[in-house]
């Protein structure tokens, strides 16, 4: 009842394109006017992640845009707010002026929780119902975090060879495993004939389908918000799973038609994708010279296809932050990617630059961005639209 109480508020708060930082302001200028002095504490150093500008310039920025809004307006006493501030700031009740954001502790909490409680879920109603494409789905689910858990215990530790042993193993067995059941289901397929349990199977996938979705927008309002590499790869992890989950429900379908071909497809396409994981890590731990290396290398190559994202939100961050030239970019990007390491999570620190991947596509980024009005060209310089 409460969030429902929330969502005109949360709907009208969007619709006035006001950010959190901005609703503190006009909050505290409802109060009395103030000086900049007084408002800067409002920032928070810990609420913002900035690129190329610091918190006092953005908070200056962030005033002006205030007041060329019309919301605010700078006078003897200070920035005091304007009539038209003071008609917006009543049309948010008063509880809800602060808007809650999701964590980074919340939001990696979430992920293995979902991530172990979708593999166990659907493997226990697969013992229940035999129905090949959960079968699937919870090996895929389980393989990915428990990847995720085993570097993270034991990288840094003794048990560093080990633990690369034991990932290669369990994708590669997995991998094995998985496709020939599936070869396997081609001449015997998995039979569910009782509508209860294709029900049941649909109802779990559809849930696990829309609780992923659910994790890659949190992810993504994270990377977003703090230009985190780990969160759009992980956001662009989980919506690949939710697409698997909405896929496995057509499948189960299928299955239902009589068409178990499908699944048994299914099986070995998701086999196969287990092989091609494990044949990184192998191929990682033969080419580096150590295995913290080869884990590096590992995670680079899984993430990979998350780049072309992150740079794109990275560019509209740092184009918000101040107008810049394409060579100007180019040195912030020089700064932050290739004299420093990008973190995937505390223990691994990622070469975004190995390749030159930025540079090289450097223009068909922008072209992206200005084909979809994000930015613009003002002056030689491109700033955030």
């Amino acid at each position: 009842m409460r969030i429902l109480k929330k969502l005109p508020a949360r709907m009208r708060i969007r619709k006035l394109g006001l950010s959190n930082l901005d609703l503190r302001i006009l909050t505290r200028l409802s109060q009395s006017p103030a000086h900049l002095s007084a408002l800067l504490p409002l920032a928070g150093e810990k609420s913002l992640e900035l690129i190329s500008i610091t918190i006092g310039q953005h908070f200056s920025k962030t005033l002006k845009g205030l007041a060329q809004r019309d919301l605010i307006l700078p006078s003897g006493e200070g920035y005091r707010l304007t009539a038209h501030g003071k008609e917006v700031l009543r049309r948010i009740p008063p509880a809800y002026r602060r808007i809650r954001e999701p964590t980074s502790a919340f939001a990696s909490a979430a992920t293995i929780i979902l991530y172990l409680a979708a593999g166990l879920a659907a493997l226990i109603l697969f013992f229940i119902s035999e129905s090949g494409e959960l079968l699937a789905a919870s090996i895929m689910f389980l393989n990915y975090i428990l990847s995720f858990l085993i570097t993270w215990k034991g990288l840094n530790s003794p048990r560093e060879k080990l633990t690369a042993k034991a990932i290669a193993c369990m994708s590669l067995v997995s991998g094995i495993g998985l496709a020939a059941i599936g070869v396997e289901s081609l001449f015997a397929p998995f039979i569910v004939r009782q509508l209860l349990y294709i029900t049941l199977t649909i109802i779990l996938l559809c849930g696990l389908g829309i609780a992923f979705a659910y994790l890659a927008r949190i992810q993504l309002m994270l990377g977003q918000k703090y230009a985190s590499f780990s969160s759009v790869a992980l956001s662009e992890s989980a919506r690949h799973y939710a697409w698997l989950c909405f896929g496995a429900v057509l499948f189960c379908l299928c299955s239902y038609l009589s068409l178990h071909f499908v699944v048994s497809f299914f099986m070995i396409a998701c086999g196969f994708s287990l092989l091609i994981r494990s044949g990184r890590m192998i191929e990682s731990a033969l080419k580096c010279s150590s295995v913290r290396l080869a884990f590096i290398r590992w995670f680079e190559q899984l993430s990979r296809h998350s780049r072309e994202l992150f740079f794109q939100i990275w560019l509209e961050k740092l184009l918000g932050e101040r107008p810049l030239t394409k060579d100007e970019i180019v040195s912030i990007y020089t700064y932050h990617f290739v004299k420093q390491k990008t973190p995937y999570f505390d223990k691994v620190m990622l070469d975004l630059s190995r390749d030159a991947w930025f540079i090289t596509n450097l223009d068909t980024l922008l072209g992206y961005l200005l084909f979809d009005k994000r930015i613009r060209i003002i002056d030689d310089r491109f700033v955030r639209a």
